[in-house]
């Protein structure tokens, strides 16, 4: 397991107890998304912000690119399986 800088873990807990109080950000950020890749993701960002600019917090954007990933691997997903009538097989 990788080790993690404080002040990204800090930041992490920050982050889990904000979308844990807020339904809808929650819902916004997370709907039917696993949990702890979300956050996995945002400690990863989070690191990779410390190294830049010495700050852990995510932008706007940042938080953004998380969502807009979720919602890019799950139109992957659907354009590999493929419905007939005769039911459903995959492309791979």
């Amino acid at each position: 397991m990788k080790k993690y800088k404080t002040e990204a873990l800090v930041y992490l807990n920050q982050v889990k107890s904000f979308l844990e109080k807020n339904e809808q950000a929650r819902e916004y950020f997370m709907k039917d998304r696993d949990v702890q890749d979300f956050y996995d993701k945002v400690l990863e960002l989070s690191e990779q912000n410390l190294e830049k600019s010495g700050q852990p917090e995510l932008s706007v954007e940042q938080f953004e690119e998380l969502r807009s990933t979720k919602i890019e691997s799950e139109k992957k997903l659907q354009e590999i399986f493929v419905q007939t009538k005769f039911g459903g097989f995959s492309l791979n």
